[in-house]
């Protein structure tokens, strides 16, 4: 699902990143963030998001998988397909059932419940 998203906006983590790999923002499946920046490959047009983790690397370029190398400009990045705008929610939960991603739509359902609570 390609996603085009705001700063300011929350989303939902759709998947949790590698423990083992330092280099990328942590995130968690089905917690909620909030987009704090925006940059886009100038190679493709890839969005990328940042959830509020500066980088430490040396060297100073987020590579994307189209090839292009660009600057990160001393922030962590993630692509925005990695998350879901908060009013997708139901949209989610059939694709995840589709997936028979069980873990995720209970997530997901869990997080909608919340959200009428409140």
């Amino acid at each position: 699902m390609k996603q085009q998203f705001k700063v300011g906006e929350k989303v939902i983590a759709l998947n949790s990143s590698p423990e083992t790999d330092a280099t990328r923002q942590p995130r968690v499946k089905g917690k909620i963030y909030e987009i704090k920046a925006i940059s886009y490959c100038s190679g493709c047009g890839t969005q990328r998001v940042n959830i509020g983790y500066s980088s430490v690397t040396s060297t100073g370029m987020v590579n994307c998988h189209c090839g292009k190398r660009t600057s990160h400009e001393g922030l962590k990045w993630t692509n925005s397909e990695f998350f879901a705008k908060l009013d997708n929610i139901d949209k989610l939960i059939e694709e995840a059932v589709e997936n028979e991603d069980y873990e995720l739509a209970a997530t997901l359902r869990d997080l909608q419940l919340e959200e009428q609570l409140a």
